[in-house]
């Protein structure tokens, strides 16, 4: 993992930020239930209708609140990703156009071999949907 905390170098922040916001977007999740059994334990049995618009409002805020939490998380998190992978990929690209003729054809010829078990993996899952799931 030390060798790949590297990768993250540039992308400190966003790696920081965008658990922070998932965390913060659980929280107003845990809140709703909360709000619930307020209204139905203490609003609800006095009646006040005032109380109760209030209630619901803060429902709707939450709900708000939490939907731009998640989208800013998902900003932050996939910021992170893609620098981490793009340096990754650099330098992967570097060490195997280092690497010799023999080397690198075996190492083609090892990564068709998973291409090839991916594909054949994709098909096996299509066909089972098609024929076992919609029985097309």
């Amino acid at each position: 993992m030390k060798e790949l905390s590297r990768y993250f170098k540039g992308y400190l922040k966003e790696t920081i930020l965008g658990p922070l916001f998932k965390l913060l977007e659980a929280t107003f999740e845990l809140l709703v239930p909360l709000v619930i059994a307020n209204i139905v334990d203490n609003v609800i049995p006095i009646g006040d209708k005032k109380q109760l618009y209030l209630m619901i409002g803060l429902l709707f805020g939450l709900g708000c609140v939490g939907v731009v939490v998640a989208i800013t998380a998902q900003y932050f998190s996939s910021k992170s990703a893609v620098g981490f992978t793009k340096q990754m990929t650099q330098d992967l690209f570097t060490k195997i156009m280092s690497l010799g003729k023999k080397e690198r054809d075996e190492l083609t010829c090892g990564l068709l071999k998973y291409c090839e078990l991916d594909t054949l993996a994709m098909v096996m899952i299509y066909e089972h949907f098609k024929y076992d799931i919609i029985k097309y």
